[in-house]
């Protein structure tokens, strides 16, 4: 009898060191949650630093949003500058006018001290026979200058068909580049709906059967994820082909630029000799009283053309202006509200990683609070086993009354344990789970960052079309403004401005 309740006691005991081996597999779990824990928190705050940079950026956005309002409120005072440049033309016109009629009241005394001198009607007669023919030269040389003065409009007409032309090659590569953008945020659409579609199978796949199928989920995961980043260097690389096609396009656009400044160069000098020569034929034509008239009227013809071309060209320019104001205001708009949908984005993904959180932190306390009634229940057993070791002297009635109680207890304490092994799976199910859930959470972040550096750069591609546009509106004002030599300095100065601004361009995208 005192043998089997030694044994008993060494089975007693045999248990009590299995329990307590149990207790501490169970701790060590438990540390080992914790530290998950502590990590997933360290997690959380890189991710809200993220969030703050994110944020900067934004703010940055909106600092270069206020520039280019800035800059819209320069071209409409521009345009105002010009407006009032045409006024002060228009001011001018009657100056001109009484001039003329000045010119012309002097005209008159001539002719009338012309009928006075009689005596020196022989002499006027010999200086007229001269004056006819010089004056026949003069209309032949007039012919020819008209001649050489249209072949100089035809060919200035040719350059500005030129430049149009230009222009719309111009815009055609502008859409070309924006059907490129379409195209890659077809292929950004894509690449996210395969992600959902692998997220959706991984899912079913780990509710179905977790452990069996995780070594075939984690190989189809890793071909999928290569066959994304297969796909990716394709695009990238046509990209990179598309780049270099783009930056031909341009050499070849700067080169017919510069021919076509050549082309204006020669027009404007042959026009300056057009103009020199008009005036010298005015100034011989008013030594003659005869021609003065008909110079006048194509003085005046001249006059009324220069202000119709005038006139259409700031109609037009003010016209083009408006335009890219509307379109300016337009893509500010759209850069707002892409920001407020990534700032609304940005919140719901922080409320849902701390509601994840907080899950966790449930969880932990609930393996807690059951190892907490473990150890209790332990240190219960151990003080009755201690008490009935105490107790073996007692009767054998007493003695089988007391294992009795004992199985009953073990049993009871097995029942327990199985059933915190079983929770400890679901938590540990539930931990996989989110832990699954945080990884899709830090793929969408990085699947967002790669959207906003699309973003961004599609705004400095923006902000490049702008500052050419306004460059080409500047050159357009002042074609009438400068002279020739000017003209050249400011059309070199601001190819070279335009030829920095590619290289650096390119640096970047290097």
């Amino acid at each position: 009898m005192e043998n089997n309740f030694q044994e008993e006691r060494l089975h007693l005991e045999r248990e009590r060191d299995f329990e307590r081996g149990k207790v501490n597999e169970i701790q060590i779990a438990l540390d080992t949650s914790i530290t998950r824990y502590k990590e997933l928190q360290t997690q959380h705050d890189q991710s809200q630093l993220i969030i703050v940079e994110q944020q900067k950026k934004f703010e940055n956005q909106h600092l270069e949003r206020d520039n280019l309002n800035d800059e819209l409120q320069l071209v409409k005072h521009e345009k105002q500058t010009t407006a009032d440049q045409v006024y002060e033309y228009a001011t001018k016109l009657p100056t001109l006018t009484q001039s003329n009629n000045e010119f012309k009241e002097r005209i008159i005394v001539y002719e009338k001290r012309l009928r006075d001198g009689e005596d020196e009607t022989a002499r006027y007669r010999s200086e007229l026979i001269i004056l006819q023919r010089d004056n026949q030269n003069i209309k032949e040389q007039y012919e020819i200058f008209q001649h050489k003065l249209e072949e100089s409009e035809r060919k200035y007409k040719i350059a500005l068909n030129d430049k149009k032309r230009s222009e719309k090659e111009k815009d055609e590569i502008l859409q070309e580049i924006q059907t490129l953008r379409k195209e890659n945020s077809e292929l950004q659409y894509e690449l996210d709906r395969l992600e959902i579609r692998i997220r959706l199978e991984i899912t079913q796949k780990y509710e179905n059967d977790y452990r069996k199928r995780y070594s075939e989920i984690s190989e189809t995961k890793d071909l999928e994820i290569e066959e994304l980043e297969r796909e990716k260097q394709a695009s990238e690389s046509t990209f990179e082909r598309e780049k270099q096609t783009f930056k031909s396009t341009l050499e070849e656009r700067n080169h017919e630029i510069s021919r076509l400044d050549n082309q204006l160069q020669t027009a404007e000098t042959q026009l300056q000799k057009a103009n020199k020569m008009i005036q010298t034929y005015e100034h011989e034509i008013k030594r003659r009283n005869a021609d003065f008239n008909t110079a006048k009227k194509t003085n005046e013809e001249i006059e009324h053309d220069v202000s119709l071309k005038y006139t259409s060209q700031f109609n037009v320019q003010n016209d083009r202006i408006e335009i890219r104001i509307h379109e300016l205001e337009q893509d500010l708009e759209t850069k707002e509200e892409f920001i407020q949908t990534y700032k609304k984005s940005l919140k719901t993904k922080d409320q849902h990683i701390e509601k994840l959180l907080d899950d966790i932190k449930q969880v932990d306390n609930s393996n807690s609070d059951a190892i907490e009634t473990l150890q209790e229940e332990l240190s219960n057993r151990e003080r009755q086993i201690e008490k009935l070791i105490n107790e073996k002297s007692l009767a054998t009635q007493e003695h089988e009354r007391y294992i009795s109680e004992l199985q009953l207890n073990i049993q009871d304490c097995q029942r327990k344990l199985t059933q915190t092994n079983d929770q400890l799976q679901q938590s540990e199910q539930k931990f996989y789970a989110l832990q699954f859930e945080i990884d899709d959470f830090a793929r969408n972040r990085k699947s967002l960052e790669t959207k906003l550096k699309f973003a961004l750069e599609d705004k400095e591609n923006h902000l490049d079309t702008i500052r050419n546009l306004e460059q080409q509106l500047e050159m357009e004002k002042k074609i009438n403004s400068l002279t020739p030599s000017e003209q050249r300095d400011q059309y070199q100065s601001i190819i070279d401005d335009l030829k920095d601004k590619f290289k650096q361009r390119e640096k970047s995208v290097q």
